[in-house]
């Protein structure tokens, strides 16, 4: 959900309030889109973060606590090197909200100190535009930019900078209402009218509104958002008119009432309470068309974007570190499945060595039959009954003793080669096995503990160096883990996914190859029940069953269904699934993690589901 215009102009009011005479002391790198200036003004420490991220753009300060306020980039770009040269040491003199209306702009005008040390202003300019979000740095005076951070818009260094061009939208001032009315029945009368709702209407004609802060105003003015423009009567039309002039007046006053929304009204926060759950959208004014419970209005805009964004941007970290994890598995994926198919392949041409057997020994059996010089010749053949011909092809330059002997060569050699190529397809199938299975671990990490782990695992197999993260920290400003072979400090394992049946019996999931291994072979009991999706990578599953003297089959299913839901079948309605007591497994000397082998079993089908069974606390 991006920032509107409204929203803006209170984070502005914030912003001038909290910031206007600080002193910008560091300047510090996020990621690639976003920055964080550390302001102080007296004996407060404020921590600016402005983002430029296409995905999500937006600026507001950060609580001390909060839980990506010490992340920095170790290898921070260019343009954060250019404010650092610039800015730190430089003073805010004021946040503006440039151009007639209320755009999605936020202008830092900031006194620094030039080569001379004379006053030297410069702007710091972030266009929250959604896909075209940037950051600017420009001269005050001139108007010339130093950079940008995307250099978006085809504006270069040196340039004058140029605003985005105005939409010539009704502007939120008093006597903005008749404007209104006037646009709205003009745009009733159009073919442009027709085709759309109320929502939509006036999210076009009004400068900064977004569709929440929209249906927030047609439904104080009586109109359903979905209502179509033609009909809504003259007098919903006055109301909507006197509704914006309403508006106009609180945002002349100031006065904003910075909310979160919910999507449902179950399980809301207070306003002091950490947020446990994303929220679904936000704005600047008090909703009246939802609960108070499905809303929390909080003291300020910076305190909504922060809990709106923070496990947004946490959730953007983990998939970016799980692409970068998973870009290794999948090309020595992708290279082992080409190994398998050429070593099938080599396989199958191998199967005609006994047929080149035959062709020896009848040739030897027959030779008084075989022409000189032919180049084929058809005999008898003695090993099918009944007895029927069959046609040989012969080198004319030599005997038939010779051909045969050929024959015979070509028997041994593709034996060789069978026997090789069988030994090495199934060490590749163990392997895209095992690589399916660190992809389908992937999938299932959902926190950097987990990903820490797989990426110990890739690191022990070769896959990944210890320099992959270079340099990146996890949320929270804590180096991320590195488990080094023979050095550095070792940090817990995980413990496993934990769930309890209905019937009370408690089920243990590995989150990795290694804690697999360690689950089935080392922490579970001999009596305890294993389950693994039957040919499918998937998580190893233990039902913690040894003391029971007989278990229930409720369970037995409750812990198939987990073993099929955390598989690569899990897409599936019904996963054939193995089950067998521990004490039955074996692992191979020199296999992969995870890698396990048993020939007393049960099979069972299972609906991939986790309905059965309650999560335990870690």
């Amino acid at each position: 959900m991006l920032l509107d215009g409204l929203f803006v102009a209170a984070l502005r009011q914030e912003l001038n309030e909290r910031l206007r005479t600080g002193r910008i002391a560091t300047v510090r790198g996020v990621d690639r889109y976003t920055v964080v200036l550390e302001i102080r003004k007296q004996r407060e420490v404020e921590r600016l973060l402005l983002s430029a991220d296409p995905e999500m753009p937006r600026v507001h300060l950060m609580e001390t606590d909060a839980p990506n306020a010490a992340t920095r980039d170790d290898t921070p770009s260019s343009f954060t090197m250019l404010l650092r040269k610039y800015l730190e040491g430089a003073r805010v003199q004021a946040v503006t909200q440039p151009g007639t209306g209320i755009e999605r702009i936020l202008r830092l005008e900031l006194d620094t100190r030039g080569p001379g040390g004379g006053s030297y202003p410069l702007f710091l300019i972030a266009e929250l535009l959604g896909k075209k979000a940037d950051l600017w740095l420009v001269e005050a005076g001139t108007g010339r930019i130093l950079d940008s951070l995307r250099r978006q818009r085809g504006l270069a260094p040196d340039l004058p900078y140029t605003p985005p061009p105005s939409q010539e939208k009704v502007v939120l001032t008093p006597g903005c209402g008749a404007v209104l009315l006037e646009r709205w029945r003009w745009l009733a009368a159009s073919r442009q009218g027709e085709q759309r709702n109320a929502q939509a209407a006036l999210v076009a004609l009004v400068d900064g509104l977004g569709p929440l802060t929209a249906a927030e105003i047609l439904h104080r003015a009586q109109i359903s958002p979905a209502q179509p423009v033609p009909l809504v009567s003259t007098s919903q039309q006055q109301r909507l008119a006197e509704v914006m002039e309403q508006v106009a007046q609180q945002l002349v006053a100031g006065q904003f009432a910075p909310t979160l929304l919910w999507a449902s009204p179950e399980g809301g926060e207070g306003a002091d309470d950490p947020p446990t759950r994303p929220a679904a959208d936000y704005c600047a004014l008090r909703l009246t068309q939802y609960p108070p419970a499905q809303q929390l209005e909080l003291r300020s805009p910076s305190q909504v974007l922060e809990r709106f964004f923070a496990p947004r941007w946490q959730e953007q970290q983990l998939a970016k570190r799980r692409r970068q994890l998973e870009r290794p598995v999948r090309t020595a994926w992708q290279q082992a499945r080409r190994r398998l198919e050429k070593q099938e392949q080599e396989l199958a041409s191998a199967e005609q060595a006994d047929r080149w057997r035959i062709f020896g020994e009848l040739l030897l059996s027959q030779l008084a039959a075989v022409p000189a010089g032919a180049t084929e010749v058809e005999l008898d053949n003695y090993y099918t009954d009944p007895v029927t011909k069959v046609r040989i092809a012969l080198d004319p330059s030599l005997s038939a003793a010779q051909n045969a002997q050929r024959y015979f060569h070509r028997y041994t050699r593709a034996r060789r080669t069978q026997q090789a190529a069988s030994h090495q397809a199934e060490h590749s199938r163990r392997q895209v096995e095992y690589l399916e299975g660190v992809l389908a671990e992937l999938e299932w990490a959902s926190t950097w503990a987990e990903l820490d782990e797989i990426e110990a695992e890739l690191q022990q197999a070769g896959l990944c160096s210890s320099g992959t993260r270079a340099g990146q920290r996890r949320p929270g400003g804590s180096p991320a883990r590195k488990e080094r072979a023979g050095g550095g400090k070792r940090h817990a394992p995980l413990p496993p996914r934990r769930y309890l049946t209905a019937d009370g019996i408690e089920i243990w999931v590995g989150r990795n190859n290694r804690q697999n291994d360690r689950l089935s072979l080392k922490q579970a009991a001999p009596d305890d029940i294993w389950f693994h999706a039957h040919q499918i990578p998937g998580a190893h599953v233990i039902l913690r069953c040894a003391q029971l003297p007989q278990v229930p089959d409720s369970s037995l299913l409750a812990a198939a269904q987990v073993a099929a839901y955390f598989s690569r079948g899990a897409g599936a309605s019904h996963v054939p699934v193995d089950y067998t007591r521990c004490r039955h497994l074996r692992k191979p000397t020199g296999t992969a993690p995870g890698y396990v082998i048993y020939h007393v079993y049960k099979t069972v089908e299972a609906t991939p589901s986790l309905e059965a069974v309650r999560p335990l606390p870690d």
